[in-house]
């Protein structure tokens, strides 16, 4: 799934609008474009805005998977690094 089609899904389930969604890290206008796909948005920004609105980054990024990780055999490796946050 692409990052804006994911943000706008998530968004929307959270009831806000862009501009709450923006946080001040970015532009109204600028976010708008992330969600349609026009612009992108660099990682350290995009984790900006997911805090700010209190979204876990990695359950967010877990959400662009499209299955990948279930049939990795790397994925053993992966989750036992603790780099997983925990609930």
């Amino acid at each position: 799934m692409k990052i804006g089609k994911l943000l706008r899904e998530t968004r929307l389930a959270a009831g806000l609008t862009q501009t709450e969604m923006a946080a001040g890290a970015i532009s109204e206008s600028f976010y708008s474009k992330v969600e349609l796909g026009v612009h992108n948005i660099d990682a350290d920004t995009l984790v900006e805005v997911l805090k700010a609105n209190h979204i876990n980054p990695v359950q967010f990024f877990s959400r662009t998977l499209d299955g990948s990780m279930q049939e990795s055999p790397h994925k053993k490796s992966i989750l036992d690094t603790g780099f997983m946050v925990k609930k």
